[in-house]
């Protein structure tokens, strides 16, 4: 689906919740991107880890202006959806996933904590058994509560108490999980906070990384929400001080 316009990718997302903007990642940003994963992959001895936050900024210079273009993106497609809120800022994630974490990592499926999430691809496998990473979501799932203890409980049913069983085939058809085949170069925006979603595993060899910017936060003020987010930096960390410690 080419989609052209603010107007056609708002109208795709307040109803769909997903929306698909092709060919929007030209082939000298790509190149960035895959080095700067590659380098930081390096440096992690080739191990899984991820990049949240401050410790993102700290990192990323993004001499194609990729990120400034998603964030101007998302900006003004909330404006349309009267979302914007000038206070807030985006949230970026670069997840790195091989085939050694893979099984650990796929299925792990989640509500963000904000309304919107765009997932840009750097590098997605291509195999022919379909192990890939592909991404699963069901759009749209739960409301958009301003209590955040609704919030609460609706996380621990999905991503605790149902987790075990959303691995399988049946239970995603009952939640009518939609499988998304990720192409380098495009932009998938989606209502991460209504919409649950995850991804499939990838072959042992492989590697699968994808930036992601998440921007308004239902819960900023939350010390609870901030709480959890300080836990995963606290995690982040001690995944890439342990990765220093192997390759040393």
């Amino acid at each position: 689906m080419n989609i052209n316009s603010i107007k056609k990718i708002s109208d795709f997302f307040r109803n769909y919740g997903f929306v698909e903007i092709e060919k929007c990642i030209d082939e000298k940003e790509i190149e960035f991107l895959k080095n700067f994963v590659n380098n930081k992959y390096n440096e992690n001895n080739n191990n899984y880890f991820f990049l949240a936050g401050d410790k993102f900024n700290q990192s990323f210079n993004d001499e194609t202006l990729t990120v400034k273009k998603v964030e101007d993106l998302i900006k003004d497609v909330s404006v349309e959806l009267n979302l914007y809120d000038e206070s807030q800022k985006p949230y970026k994630v670069l997840r790195v996933v091989d085939g050694k974490k893979s099984d650990s990592e796929a299925n792990n499926y989640h509500f963000d904590a904000h309304h919107f999430t765009a997932l840009i691809p750097i590098f997605i496998p291509n195999n022919p058994s379909g192990k890939n990473g592909d991404l699963m979501i069901s759009s749209n799932l739960r409301g958009y509560s301003s209590n955040i203890m609704i919030n609460i409980l609706e996380k621990i049913l999905f991503q605790k108490i149902l987790k075990p069983f959303l691995k399988y085939e049946k239970f995603k058809k009952i939640f009518n999980f939609k499988k998304i085949i990720l192409k380098v170069g495009n932009i998938y925006l989606f209502n991460g906070y209504r919409s649950l979603h995850g991804n499939l595993n990838i072959e042992q060899g492989n590697l699968r990384a994808t930036l992601l910017i998440h921007y308004n936060d239902k819960f900023k003020n939350s010390k609870l929400v901030s709480l959890n987010r300080s836990f995963r930096q606290k995690r982040e960390n001690q995944i890439i001080n342990q990765n220093k410690k192997i390759k040393n």
